[in-house]
């Protein structure tokens, strides 16, 4: 029989380079071709929108890279009736504060940037930061809120009530003044 590829002999045969299938949304059936046409469609706000009005909160920026927490936090955000952002870069983060996103939520422990330096970049773009984070990390949490998150919960808390804890925290910046809004 002679020498053969191993492919052969456990009967795979030559290896095919398959692409990876299309992305649907189960809500809508709309279609992306693959995450990264997602991501950047997603990750690319609309610049006609108005971010905060006299009625309260309008968008929210969220910066994950954890698939599990971005959609987490991006369905509580729009169950309470606000459009959410969600972004995987600081990149990306710095291009929805330049069109004045005013309310950022940041998951601290990624691994595609840092967490804190997310926080300071939201706080740098005049936005109201909220943070999420380890328990038990004491001093990511100390350095997130020196960065200037105004409050930095533990998963369990948001997993447990999301909801109310991010209601909370959008009703208490709907009723600032628009100008104390972005300090």
């Amino acid at each position: 029989m002679g020498a053969q590829p191993y492919t052969d002999m456990i009967g795979m045969g030559d290896p095919v380079d398959r692409k990876m299938p299309e992305i649907v949304c189960l809500e809508c059936g709309r279609r992306w071709p693959d995450a990264e046409a997602f991501w950047a469609e997603v990750g690319t706000p609309n610049p006609g929108r108005a971010q905060v009005t006299d009625q309260g909160v309008r968008e929210v920026a969220i910066l994950a890279d954890d698939l599990i927490w971005a959609t987490r936090l991006t369905d509580t955000i729009r169950d309470l009736g606000v459009q959410p952002r969600p972004v995987r870069r600081l990149e990306d983060l710095g291009r929805l504060l330049g069109l004045r996103i005013p309310f950022v939520i940041v998951d601290l422990t990624a691994r595609a940037y840092d967490g804190v330096e997310g926080v300071r970049l939201a706080r740098a773009g005049g936005a109201r930061v909220l943070a999420v984070g380890q328990h038990d990390d004491l001093d990511l949490r100390r350095r997130a809120l020196a960065a200037g998150a105004e409050r930095v919960y533990a998963y369990r808390r948001l997993f447990e009530s999301g909801p109310a804890t991010l209601g909370a925290w959008l009703d208490s910046a709907a009723v600032l003044p628009r100008s104390e809004a972005k300090a």
